[in-house]
Order: C-alpha cells, then sequence, then structure tokens
C-alpha cells in the first residue's frame, strides 16, 4: 500500500509543477496581451527581453554567453552573467553611448558590469547561468517549421 501512496504523491508533485507552469505561462500571456511589456524576473532583478539591440550590445561587449560555446568553456561565466545583467538592466541610451563614445568600449562596458556584481552571491551564479541559459534559449529559439521546397512537391513527369 505505501507504494501506491508513493506513487500518487509523485503524480501529484507532477501535475503541481505543471499547473505551476501553465499558470506562469498564462501570466506572461496575459501581460503581453494586456500591452504589458514583457520582462523577465531573475532573482529579484526585473530584465528587459532579449532583443536584437541587447545581442548586438552582448557581442560589443565580447559577451561569450552568445558565442555558441559552452558554458564550462567560457573563460570567466561570472563576469558573462553580469555582462547579461547589466546590459539588460541598464538603459539603453547609456549603453548606446558606451558604446559609441569609448575608445575601449569592452572595457567600459566590463567596469560598469563588475561594478554590479556586489549585490550577487556566489550561491546565486548556478541559478542565475541557468535562467540566462533558458532566457536566451527561449529568445533566440526558432519554433517555425521551414517551408517544403517547391522542387520536391511537384512531381516530375
Amino acid at each position: 500500500m505505501s507504494e501506491e501512496k508513493q506513487e500518487e504523491t509523485n503524480e501529484s508533485i507532477e501535475t503541481d509543477e505543471d499547473i505551476q507552469k501553465t499558470l506562469e505561462s498564462d501570466s506572461a500571456l496575459r501581460k503581453f496581451l494586456g500591452g504589458d511589456k514583457f520582462v523577465n524576473d531573475l532573482l529579484g532583478v526585473k530584465l528587459k527581453p532579449v532583443t536584437l539591440a541587447t545581442l548586438a550590445m552582448m557581442q560589443e561587449a565580447g559577451c561569450e554567453l552568445i558565442s555558441g560555446k559552452e558554458v564550462n568553456e567560457m573563460s570567466n561565466i561570472m563576469l558573462e552573467v553580469l555582462l547579461f545583467v547589466y546590459i539588460h538592466t541598464e538603459d539603453i541610451e547609456k549603453i548606446s553611448e558606451i558604446i559609441a563614445d569609448s575608445e575601449d568600449h569592452k572595457k567600459a562596458l566590463k567596469m560598469r558590469a563588475l561594478s554590479m556584481g556586489h549585490e550577487i552571491t556566489p550561491k546565486q551564479i548556478p541559478a542565475l547561468v541557468e535562467q540566462i541559459v533558458n532566457i536566451l534559449t527561449e529568445a533566440t529559439g526558432t519554433k517555425v517549421e521551414p517551408l517544403p521546397d517547391e522542387d520536391s512537391t511537384q512531381k516530375k513527369t
């Protein structure tokens, strides 16, 4: 009998997780349809959405998170996390000015990102990395099926 109870408990936990995911998705969808800006919450920090501009800024900063490297191959994952958080929380105009006006904008962006890192504890790093990877994957992943090639659908006579 104890095995049956354990199975029921496991099923209810899985169901609860599914329900929670559904509720979170519904909430995000309601915000989007309601005209609210979509933001990601990263350990209590509200992030701006990933856009073409923020990806370009990350590239200009030399951020390895968008380089295609595996996380364990990155030279300084903590700096990469800070760059992502800085670019997605700071005023876009300010970052644009740094990139346009600074002789060494990579250095300037990294210095500003490092200065904000005093608020993040080392215990938060694994969760941050996982969330950031998920955010980037969702933002840059395609869910569109390619159209079939016309040549392959036509019968040759």
